[in-house]
C-alpha cells in the first residue's frame, strides 16, 4: 500500500470512527511527512470537489471539539466563526488531521502555563489537474453511475465509493463503503480494483457484485474472472483468490475464515456447478451457465408468471451465468441481467419489455 492508499484508508476508518490512538497518530505523521506531489494532491482533492454539501457550523464546531479531545488541549472560547466551502469528508478530515498535527507540534513545545496561539492556515492554490470524487447514494432507488473509462457502477442506497479524478485506463482504483455491482471495460493492461474493508478485488474486463454486511465482505462474480486478496491494512492476511462465472467468495471480517461456494448456496464448491440442464437451471441449484439471454427471459417468465418481451437481435449473442433462489424478485434479477448487458427494461400491468439502452 502506498502512501496516499494509507492515507485514504486511515481518512476512512477515521470518519467510521473506527481509527485506533496509534492510527490517528500514524495519519498525522504521514500527513507531517508527506512530500510536496502529496500535499498538492490533498490540496487538489480540497478545492475541486463539487459534492453540494457544506460543512455546517454544528459539523465544525464537532470537528474542532473533536479534535481538541484527541490531543487533550481545552477548546478556546470565542474562537472566530468561519465558514467552509463545499467539501467532502475525505478532505475535511485531511484538512482537520492535518491541523490537529499542527496543534500536537506545538502543544508538546510549550510550557504548560504558556498561551496557545491560533494556528493560522494559509491559503491553498487551485489546480485543475486531479482529485479525489466521492459519490453517495442517498435515494431509495440503484444509482447508476458511467466512469470515465466506460465501466458502469450501479450503487445501491446508503453505498458510497470515492476514486481519483480523472478516471482513466492508467489510475482504475475504487473505494467501496456498502454494496455496488460493477460493469468494468475492457483493458488488459490496467486492472481495475475495487477495496472494501481492507479487501481488493481485481479484474480486467468483467461483471461483479461487492457487498460488505456485518462482519462479512462478500464478491460474486457474473462474467468474467477477478482476483480478491488481502491489502495491508486487513485484519487478516489472506492469499489470492481467483473465481469463475457464477461463484461466490464470502470473507469473515472477525477471522481469517473464507469460502467460495457458488453464488446463492451455502455449500462451498471449487468450480462453477457442471450439471447444468438443458434450458439453463439444474434441478438442485437453479444455475443458469452460460445460458443464451433469450432462453433465460423465457424461463424467468414461467418461474415468475409474468410476460417478458423483447427483441430477438437485442438479446443474440447474449448469455448469462449465474444462479437464482426462491427469495429472489424478478424485478432484481431483471435489473441485475440487463445491467450486465447493456440493456433496460420497463414494466407494466405484470408485462416486462426489454429493449437496448
Amino acid at each position: 500500500m502506498n502512501t496516499m492508499e494509507s492515507i485514504d484508508h486511515l481518512i476512512e476508518k477515521f470518519w467510521l470512527g473506527e481509527a485506533t490512538a496509534e492510527e490517528k497518530q500514524r495519519l498525522m505523521q504521514l500527513l507531517e511527512e508527506a512530500d510536496a506531489d502529496l500535499k498538492l494532491r490533498l490540496e487538489k482533492q480540497y478545492h475541486m470537489q463539487d459534492v453540494p454539501q457544506l460543512l455546517s457550523s454544528d459539523r465544525a464546531d464537532a470537528v474542532r471539539a473533536a479534535l481538541h479531545a484527541q490531543i487533550g488541549v481545552a477548546p478556546v472560547k470565542h474562537a472566530k466563526v468561519f465558514t467552509m466551502r463545499p467539501v467532502f469528508r475525505w478532505a475535511v478530515a485531511a484538512i482537520a488531521v492535518a491541523v490537529a498535527s499542527v496543534w500536537v507540534f506545538r502543544y508538546h513545545r510549550m510550557d504548560k502555563g504558556a498561551v496557545i496561539p491560533v494556528a493560522v492556515v494559509p491559503a491553498l492554490k487551485h489546480d485543475a489537474t486531479a482529485f479525489m470524487a466521492f459519490i453517495q447514494n442517498t435515494g431509495d432507488a440503484v444509482k447508476e453511475i458511467v466512469l470515465e473509462d466506460g465501466s458502469i457502477v450501479r450503487l445501491e442506497p446508503g453505498s458510497g465509493i470515492s476514486y481519483h479524478k480523472p478516471f482513466d485506463s492508467t489510475d482504475r482504483g475504487i473505494v467501496l463503503k456498502g454494496n455496488a455491482f460493477f460493469k468494468v471495460a475492457k483493458n488488459k493492461l490496467h486492472p481495475f480494483s475495487v477495496r472494501s474493508e481492507g479487501y481488493v478485488t481485481t479484474a480486467l474486463g468483467t461483471s461483479f457484485l461487492v457487498a460488505t454486511g456485518v462482519n462479512i465482505v462478500k464478491v460474486q462474480l457474473f462474467e468474467g474472472k477477478v482476483v480478491v486478496r488481502s491489502t495491508a491494512g486487513s485484519r487478516h492476511a489472506m492469499g489470492e483468490i481467483y473465481l469463475k462465472p457464477g461463484q461466490e467468495l464470502a470473507i469473515q471480517l472477525s477471522t481469517d475464515k473464507h469460502s467460495v461456494m457458488a453464488i446463492h448456496s451455502n455449500t462451498p464448491v471449487k468450480v462453477v456447478p457442471e450439471k447444468a440442464v438443458a434450458g439453463g437451471l439444474t434441478a438442485t441449484h437453479d444455475a443458469f451457465v452460460k445460458e443464451p439471454l433469450g432462453k433465460v427471459f423465457d424461463e424467468l417468465a414461467v418461474r415468475y408468471k409474468i410476460a417478458i418481451h423483447y427483441k430477438a437481435e437485442d438479446v443474440k449473442g447474449l448469455s448469462f451465468t449465474g444462479e437464482l433462489t426462491p427469495a429472489d424478485n424478478y424485478q432484481a434479477v431483471l435489473d441485475i441481467i440487463c445491467s450486465m448487458n447493456d440493456l433496460t427494461f420497463k414494466e407494466c400491468d405484470q408485462v416486462v419489455t426489454i429493449t437496448k439502452k
